[in-house]
């Protein structure tokens, strides 16, 4: 067998020619595990604070909230209206 494997994870990708191995698909989702486990959940970063970023945990997403958005250059409060597709309980 002539495997390849790609680039940033180094996952093994067999040829049309070879044969199917459950070994190399198993191999694979050890892979894709071990690489899942290195992202840790999201963090929302609560409007008026904020995480420099030589303090944030590499891996990790981070989202800021905020009542505010930047349309054309310039700030101003969101407007929720009806049609946005917002179930409000």
């Amino acid at each position: 067998m002539n495997t390849e494997r790609t680039q940033k994870y180094g996952f093994e990708t067999p040829t049309e020619d070879d044969f199917y191995d459950i070994e190399v698909h198993n191999r694979n989702i050890r892979k894709t595990e071990e690489e899942l486990s290195k992202i840790s959940s999201a963090y929302v970063i609560p409007e008026g604070t904020d995480i420099p970023v030589k303090d944030r945990v590499e891996g990790k997403m981070y989202f800021k909230v905020s009542s505010r958005q930047i349309t054309g250059g310039t700030s101003e409060a969101i407007k929720v209206s009806p049609t946005m597709g917002l179930k409000i309980q």
